[in-house]
This record gives structure tokens, sequence and C-alpha cells, in this order.
């Protein structure tokens, strides 16, 4: 009976082995706390400078043609191409911004 608790008891070699690689330890995990802070900090410093330029950009371009800056605010991308024939939008617009 007691060679039966023993081999209970007795880890196998592939077990031991899995057990003793992946021990994390409180300093491994204060470790890798620490570079995800400083990678977190990393981040949010390279958006602030990424954003300070755009703003010092937007100032620049504001003080030198104000009217181009606003025009730039609003103005659409443009997109596709007409089809249509000349003489048909001619014809088109007369009927629809003409007197009867």
């Amino acid at each position: 009976m007691r060679n039966g608790n023993a081999a209970q008891t007795e880890k196998k070699p592939e077990e031991a082995n899995e057990s003793s690689t992946c021990r994390i330890t409180d300093k491994s995990l204060s470790t890798v706390a620490r570079f995800e802070n400083e990678a977190l900090g990393l981040k949010q410093s390279r958006i602030c400078r990424e954003k300070k330029k755009l703003e010092e950009e937007n100032t620049e371009n504001f003080f030198k043609d104000p009217f181009q800056f606003a025009r730039q605010l609003f103005q659409q991308p443009r997109s596709g191409t007409l089809a249509a024939q000349k003489e048909e939008l001619k014809n088109l617009f007369h009927k629809a911004y003409s007197d009867p």
C-alpha cells in the first residue's frame, strides 16, 4: 500500500518540467507591469506630440489664409464622374430654373 501512495505522490517527469518552467513570481509580474506602464506612457506622449504638431500646423495655416482654411474644413472630397452629356444638362437646367 505504501508503494501505491508513493506512485500517486510522485510527479511524472513531464509534469515536473511544466510546473518549474511555468512558475511566475511576483517579481516577474511587477517587471511586466512596469514595462506595460512605460509602453503606455510612451504611447500617450507620442499621441500628445502628434496632436500638438497638428494644432500648430492648423494655427499656422489659419493665420496664413483664414478663408482658405475655412473652405478646407467644410469642403467634401470629389467623388465619381459626370456621365451625362452637356446638352442633356443644359435642357434639364433650362426646364428646372427658367420661367415658364
